[in-house]
Parts: structure tokens; C-alpha cells; sequence
């Protein structure tokens, strides 16, 4: 059974609704960038509007997910030229997670051109975008050519979370926002103790995570998670964080909360079994000494609509 993680790069269950055949009704927009390289137009029955990329400065945007962000890129040749040489595209979310694609050559269009330049035929790439707020940067790795591309975006129904508790018994924590004084629950877990639940194939999950720091540790830090399904290792999350300053402990005064990870997973379905059948999964710490915070969420497997 293969899993997909879309923490970017999609590891587990990145976190997508089918949009194909069987899909949602939603139209594509055009994606404007809030900041790029220039802008190219394009000619064929009518214009297109293009953002270049640079090998230093990046083309990038802000985007509200769940949703696919669909890229199109093209290539502007020489004359006499009829095709491209092969090059990259790098994306980076959220400034974390870099994404490198590889494209062969394109071959010339006489469909498209650009001020009697040739234009080559496109390349598309697709982006599942998670829930909330994302920016995603785009440049061009090491390629002297004139690289070009242009976005839309089909936006997905916002999911409607309901938490989760564990089956076997963890330590409640109460975590408080400064800003707004409203309260959070989190479960502990660590090397010792792990988070139990019973899931079914199709759950859409999102699972929050936040470090635990002590007085004296460093002010930033690294730990693992591991995701069991019935004793079998499905993945390993590598998890970056920080000391937050925007949220407190309610209860204790020893401990440090650290920066939100997000991490979105879909559990995936199993022909041989029934939709209904629950298989247990495992959250786990494996890092020896370290503790962690965790708040799991479900949303309710969405309802396709038919495309006419």
C-alpha cells in the first residue's frame, strides 16, 4: 500500500481531493504572483500573460489552500531554434520544503509566440496545496534560457475539523494564545508514550505538533515522528521548531511551547477492505529525552460532484 505525505516534499497523505474524472464543480482562476521577474506575453487566439523566472530572485505567491495550483511553463527560443535544452524548476513552500522539477526538452510551437520570438510547447506541473495560509517561491535552476510560466488555481471546499482523542491514556496539556487568551488542548507524548488511534481508510487528518523546550535548551531544535499502521512503519516526519513566544502553558511554568508544525494526511483506501474497517495507527516519539505536544483532527471524506 503506498502513502503520500504532503508536507512538501509529499511524503504521507498530501492532503488532495480527486479532481479528475470524478471531481469538484470549482472553475480555475487565473494566479496573479505578488512578486516576479518580468512579465511575457504571449500570443495564440489571444494573449497570455507569463512571469519569468530567475536562477536569483524568485517569482512568488500567496495562496489559500485546500486547492491545485496548476503551473504551466514555456520556454522562449532563438530563432532557427526547435527546441529547448532540458531544465529545472525549483518551489519552494512556505520557505521550508524545496520541490525540484525536472523537464526535458520542449519542442517549438507554431500556435504561440512572443514579439516573433518562437515559443516553445508547454510543460504543466501540479500542486496540491494544504488547508490555510501558503507562499511558494519559483526560480530556475542554472539554465541560461528564457523560462516562463503562468498560474490557475482551483480552490477546494475548506474541510471542517473535529478532533480526535487518543484510545490509550496521555497526559492532557492546556496551551494559552496570548493574543486572543483562548485555550488549547494537546496530548503529551514522548519515547515512552505514544498516541493510539483507530482510523479508516479514506480519513482526511490534520495533525498539529509543537515541541516542548526546557529553561536551558537551545532556542531552536529538531525531532522526528514516526506514523504506524498496525506495527508496520508508514513514514517519518523531520520536524524543524523553534521557541513560540505566542502562546504559554496554562497549567505549568517549567516548560517552553514550541513554533505549530501542520502536517495533513489522507489515510489511504484498501480495496480488499470494507470502508468501514478501522486499523489502528501510531503516533510516535522516537527521540530519546525530548517530549512533544499533538492534536489530531478528522474532516468527514468529501462527496465528489460528477463533471458533465
Amino acid at each position: 500500500m503506498r502513502f503520500s505525505f504532503y508536507k512538501s516534499i509529499f511524503l504521507f497523505g498530501l492532503f488532495s481531493y480527486a479532481l479528475s474524472g470524478v471531481g469538484f464543480a470549482q472553475q480555475a482562476t487565473k494566479v496573479v504572483p505578488d512578486k516576479s521577474q518580468g512579465v511575457v506575453t504571449i500570443k495564440g487566439t489571444k494573449s497570455y500573460t507569463y512571469y519569468k523566472l530567475s536562477d536569483k530572485k524568485s517569482t512568488s505567491l500567496n495562496i489559500n489552500g485546500p486547492g491545485k495550483l496548476t503551473v504551466i511553463a514555456r520556454v522562449l527560443l532563438k530563432e532557427g531554434e526547435e527546441k529547448s535544452l532540458p531544465f529545472k524548476i525549483k518551489y519552494v513552500k512556505d520557505e521550508k520544503k524545496q520541490t525540484v522539477k525536472e523537464i526535458g526538452s520542449l519542442k517549438v510551437t507554431k500556435d504561440f509566440q512572443n514579439e516573433n520570438k518562437p515559443v516553445s510547447v508547454s510543460e504543466q506541473l501540479i500542486i496540491n496545496v494544504p488547508p490555510g495560509k501558503h507562499t511558494y517561491n519559483f526560480n530556475k535552476i542554472e539554465s541560461g534560457e528564457e523560462i516562463c510560466i503562468n498560474f490557475s488555481y482551483v480552490k477546494e471546499p475548506d474541510p471542517e475539523w473535529s478532533d480526535i482523542k487518543p484510545i490509550n491514556k496521555l497526559t492532557e496539556v492546556s496551551l494559552l494564545y496570548n493574543d486572543t487568551k483562548k485555550a488549547r488542548m494537546y496530548y503529551r507524548i514522548s519515547d515512552k508514550e505514544s498516541f493510539k488511534v483507530m482510523l479508516k481508510p479514506g480519513d482526511h487528518l490534520r495533525l498539529l505538533v509543537r515541541s516542548e523546550f526546557k529553561q536551558n535548551d537551545l532556542p531552536a531544535d529538531k525531532f522526528r515522528l514516526i506514523l504506524k499502521q498496525n506495527d508496520i512503519i508508514k513514514n517519518t516526519f523531520d520536524i524543524k521548531t523553534k521557541r513560540c513566544e505566542k502562546v504559554v502553558y496554562q497549567n505549568e511554568q517549567k516548560l517552553i511551547p514550541g513554533t505549530l508544525d501542520e502536517i495533513y494526511i489522507k489515510i489511504p483506501t484498501n480495496k480488499a477492505a470494507t470502508t468501514n474497517e478501522k486499523l489502528l495507527y501510531e503516533i510516535i516519539l522516537p527521540d530519546k529525552s525530548k517530549t512533544a505536544l499533538i492534536r489530531l483532527s478528522v474532516d468527514q471524506p468529501l462527496k465528489p460532484i460528477i463533471k458533465q
